[in-house]
Order: structure tokens, then sequence, then C-alpha cells
């Protein structure tokens, strides 16, 4: 299911800052950034930590330069401004 407006969801101050997002790049906050801000509670504060601990925490054989590097590649395979 796919919300029709996320942002209507959103506090205010997340509103403003997906709003100021879109204006310094042009064009509309990207879709990720509206989800982790749309009832953080429920995804985006867990989504946050996980992906923070994949690309800093202690685990695996790859260092964080390493991690860090991947996700960028992986970014720029998907057309992502991240």
């Amino acid at each position: 299911m796919r919300l029709r407006d996320p942002a209507a969801g959103q506090r205010l101050t997340h509103r403003w800052k997906l709003r100021l997002m879109g204006m310094v790049l042009g064009e509309r906050a990207p879709d990720v950034l509206q989800l982790l801000h749309y009832r953080p509670e429920h995804f985006g504060r867990p989504f946050s930590a996980w992906t923070h601990e994949a690309l800093c925490g202690s685990t695996g054989r790859w260092s964080r330069g390493e991690r860090e590097l991947m996700a960028a590649f992986v970014s720029t395979l998907n057309h992502c401004l991240f």
C-alpha cells in the first residue's frame, strides 16, 4: 500500500525540513527521507539504527570506509542522491 501524501501525516517541523530540502535540491525531497520522517517510531528510528549499525558497527570483515564506499557505489547504480 502506498500513502497518497506522506507529508500529510508528518509533524510541522518535519514538513518544513522536507520542504527546505526540496528547495535546496530543486525538486521534491527523496521518498526515503519522507518515509523516515513519517511516523518515525514505526520505521524511521529502527531503520536508521539498523543502517547505522550496518555502516558503523564493528562486525564483519569490511572496514567502515569500505562499507561507505560500497553504499556510495550502490547508490550511484540506483541513481540515488545519497
